[in-house]
């Protein structure tokens, strides 16, 4: 009877034993899969937050080009602009000089021969 006793209890011990390793062994692999998936996510988020800072960067420096471009060509227009309406009133004072001048003339030269 005690033969039988101690076969069913090492029996027992052995099963025990067995479910002991199969849990540690899973509980094992739970962690490592779940430190594989956070360093896949956390791989993943760097990569994304990467690609959105060059993107956004990317973005930035096309609006400042595009803005630097516009100001530039509307000073440039301001400064076309600016020298046509002076050459165009220096043109309007000469002619008008000339015109009162040789009106001037005019009148001096008909005043004397009559």
């Amino acid at each position: 009877m005690s033969k039988v006793f101690q076969r069913k209890k090492s029996i027992v011990i052995g099963l025990r034993n067995r479910v002991v390793m199969m849990v540690m062994v899973a509980v094992v692999v739970v962690v490592m899969v779940v430190t594989v998936a956070v360093v896949v996510v956390m791989v993943v988020t760097v990569a994304v937050e990467v690609v959105v800072v060059m993107v956004v960067t990317v973005a930035v420096v096309v609006v400042m080009v595009v803005t630097v471009a516009v100001v530039v060509t509307v000073a440039v227009v301001v400064v076309v602009m600016v020298v046509t309406v002076a050459v165009v009133m220096v043109v309007m004072m000469v002619v008008m000089v000339i015109r009162d001048s040789n009106m001037i003339f005019i009148n001096v030269h008909t005043y004397l021969n009559t």
